[in-house]
């Protein structure tokens, strides 16, 4: 019987078949606000608001935190940002557009449906609250609605169902408007739970001998040898004495690179 996948080593899936190496790519930089302009008309403070987001961090954090400066704005309504990527320079850029609908509108209620059926209010707040303390959702009743808060959560939603296991869930939001309250309907479909059957370790070792700069020796297996020698190099070594040939270590075959595998743990 498996279980299913705990947040940790779900994520591990997500490297299947990507072998992990000194040589790895670093993570892309964050990219930077190189230009921002405002889609509409708006209160001149709001102007003001955006010229401050040239040259900063467009990841979710700082443009969410942003828009909560700029919701503190009294003529400020419903806001909305579109991130688009600019032409590539010495560092990623984007433009940033603010949307502004001068209504303003709060978040009347937040439910769920998992799966086509639709969770009880206490139920649903349970949820809310799980993902919340793992995640961090903006979308809460009683709170101010902006679009592009709900693509953040969209996000936080379904990262976390990834941990859980669902690898293959897929996430969607319902909108219902009842005049200036908005109610927020997350429609998810998990899809099949991935189960952990086994884990396997790859323990690494140089394969240049020690000596600094020289290239990787090619690696070779054994000579062919009865059954009952086993698979371990010490077994190999006692088999080829007897056979009358020269002790030849037991090695994994080819692997690019200087780095070459000596064992696998279950």
């Amino acid at each position: 019987m498996y279980r299913p996948l705990p947040g940790i080593l779900a994520g591990l899936l997500t490297f299947m078949g990507v072998v992990a190496s000194p040589w790895a790519a670093a993570p892309p930089s964050v990219p930077r606000v190189a230009e921002a302009l405002l889609v509409g008309t708006g209160p001149d403070a709001l102007g003001t608001l955006i010229d401050e987001l040239l040259g900063e961090r467009a990841d979710e954090r700082h443009l969410v935190a942003w828009l909560r400066r700029a919701e503190e704005v009294a003529e400020v309504g419903t806001l909305d940002l579109i991130v688009t990527d600019l032409p590539a320079g010495r560092e990623p850029r984007v433009r940033v557009a603010v949307q502004h609908d001068p209504a303003r509108r709060r978040v009347g209620s937040v439910a769920f449906t998992i799966d086509g059926r639709r969770l009880e209010a206490e139920a649903a707040w349970r949820l809310w609250r799980r993902i919340d303390a793992d995640e961090g959702l903006e979308s809460q009743a009683g709170r101010r609605h902006h679009p592009y808060l709900l693509g953040v959560d969209r996000h936080a939603i379904h990262r976390w169902y990834q941990d859980q296991g669902f690898r293959e869930a897929s996430v969607a939001v319902k909108l219902t408007q009842d005049g200036r309250l908005v109610e927020v309907e997350w429609q998810i479909t998990r899809g099949p739970a991935i189960s952990l059957k086994r884990l396997i370790f790859l323990i690494f070792r140089s394969g240049s001998g020690g000596r600094r700069g020289a290239p990787p020796r090619p690696a070779r297996a054994c000579r062919p040898r009865p059954a009952a020698c086993g698979a371990t190099s010490a077994a190999c070594r006692t088999c080829s004495a007897r056979r009358g040939s020269p002790a030849r270590r037991c090695r994994w075959p080819s692997w690019s690179g200087p780095w070459t595998p000596r064992a696998i743990a279950l």
